[in-house]
């Protein structure tokens, strides 16, 4: 979006004078025009892809540096109109038998990846479930080619909230306990009819919720986060394992944000299995958005080359839960436990390692 305003210098020597430009910063505004003699044109462009719905404000300031009265400042305002997800999720009540159904379902095909087993005890504090259809609100870009650009979620999957703090000592050769900490707040999304097609974006945060301004930090790249061995930013991925072929999409730009993140019930303890002393919160909900995630096929076959993923699940949230767990030896919070448990070993063994997205997914993630 490109705009520009003529520049008017007048008075002795206006002819030779020079002016330079500048501006706040705004990471949507870019100066064409940097500077300049006697009277011009001032250009510059707008790009309002990466932003969200709202308004954005940016001063341009010319100034003649020795000159009289040789200043000028214009303010650029740009609004960003929302517009509709391409999908969104719905709430439904469970159907006869589904909730049991489900629970064997993530059991058996650990689309929950780390805590697939879990399952049996989430779902008891869901008194509903909810799909991701198309937005009957959505249409196309002008001259955009086919009816979707994530035709996988029209048969309706389904998803999940995870808020996850895991505390441990960083390294055994530390003096003392040197707390080293794992928080993330998760969302996944499953195919209901495919065992093993699965995806999830994630944030290294111990906030509850964040906004969806850029500045907030709700743009995604897995390479950073990985590098950071899970300890900091953003990163997504999508799986399908099938018996002939194995397909993996990455996230590497687009936004994650959450507006929800309430409503769970009491704190439980984990008395046995594979998160023994974990503790635990189910009956919660997220509200959130994905905007313009796109996902590069980094591997195998199945189409699209590209995910494009547009998914706003504010108004029906979907189901969460929470999980804390301070592994021996750290001293946990008064009213929580100590976990003991094997997998809560093995999720801090592969973060210890690097394998962070291995640790989120189960399986899927860059090798």
């Amino acid at each position: 979006m490109a705009d520009s305003v003529e520049v008017r210098v007048s008075g002795p020597g206006s002819g030779t004078t020079s002016w330079v430009v500048t501006h706040g910063g705004a990471s949507w505004l870019t100066l064409v025009t940097t500077g300049g003699t006697g009277s011009g044109v001032l250009r510059w462009e707008r790009d309002p892809g990466p932003l969200t719905a709202g308004t954005y404000v940016d001063t341009i300031t010319v100034s003649a540096p020795g000159s009289t009265g040789g200043i000028a400042k214009l303010v650029d305002t740009l609004v960003v109109r929302a517009v509709p997800a391409q999908f969104i999720s719905v709430r439904r009540a469970w159907r006869p038998g589904e909730r049991d159904s489900v629970v064997a379902f993530v059991l058996r095909t650990r689309v929950w990846g780390e805590w697939s087993d879990l399952a049996p005890l989430a779902l008891a504090g869901w008194d509903s479930t909810s799909d991701i259809v198309p937005n009957p609100l959505y249409h196309p870009a002008a001259g955009a080619a086919g009816p979707s650009l994530a035709p996988q979620w029209s048969s309706g999957w389904s998803s999940l909230g995870m808020d996850i703090r895991i505390v441990f000592d960083s390294t055994p050769d530390v003096v003392g306990v040197e707390k080293d900490s794992l928080d993330w707040v998760m969302t996944f999304w499953w195919n209901p009819s495919e065992a093993a097609w699965k995806g999830y974006v994630v944030k290294a945060t111990t906030d509850t919720v964040w906004a969806q301004n850029p500045a907030s930090g709700s743009t995604i790249d897995t390479i950073t986060f990985d590098d950071t061995y899970g300890k900091s930013g953003l990163a997504g991925g999508e799986g399908r394992l099938r018996v002939d072929s194995a397909t993996y999409w990455e996230a590497y730009s687009g936004k994650y944000w959450l507006t929800y993140n309430s409503g769970f019930g009491a704190l439980q303890v984990i008395s046995s299995g594979p998160y023994t002393g974990g503790n635990f919160q189910t009956g919660g909900s997220f509200g959130g958005r994905l905007l313009s995630v796109s996902m590069p096929r980094e591997w195998g076959n199945t189409a699209p080359t590209t995910q494009s993923i547009n998914w706003d699940f504010r108004t029906a949230r979907i189901n969460a839960q929470r999980i804390w767990c301070y592994f021996t030896p750290v001293t946990p919070p008064t009213g929580y436990s100590s976990c003991t448990g094997s997998a809560y070993a093995r999720i801090i063994a592969l973060a210890r390692a690097g394998r962070a997205l291995e640790t989120l997914s189960g399986s899927t993630g860059r090798r």
